[in-house]
């Protein structure tokens, strides 16, 4: 999978770091950011590796398989976090502690 992104140039260096050599940089936009194309397994290990970088890092016209796995990694961690084991409400119940 093959995607191009534009980069906060605060995050080339990361993401040169994490993708080594399956990424190409490319030019500074007038915003400040930074293009880059990023070559990836496919849209799960792409999308795990990408999420963290929440905003400053914009994938361009994803495909929809990769869209797919940003969706499931949200619900995860919405899951997860704002709903944690022992606080999840049942219909007409309080949230346990």
């Amino acid at each position: 999978m093959v995607v191009d992104v534009l980069a906060d140039e605060t995050m080339l260096a990361p993401l040169r770091y994490q993708f080594r050599g399956r990424i190409d940089i490319g030019d500074t936009q007038d915003d400040g950011r930074v293009t880059a194309t990023i070559h990836e397994f496919g849209p799960r290990p792409l999308a795990a590796q990408l999420a963290g970088y929440g905003s400053a890092v914009e994938i361009l016209n994803p495909p929809d398989e990769l869209t797919a796995e940003f969706k499931r990694i949200a619900a995860e961690l919405n899951d997860r976090w704002l709903h944690p084991p022992g606080t999840r409400l049942t219909t007409g119940s309080a949230p346990s502690k």
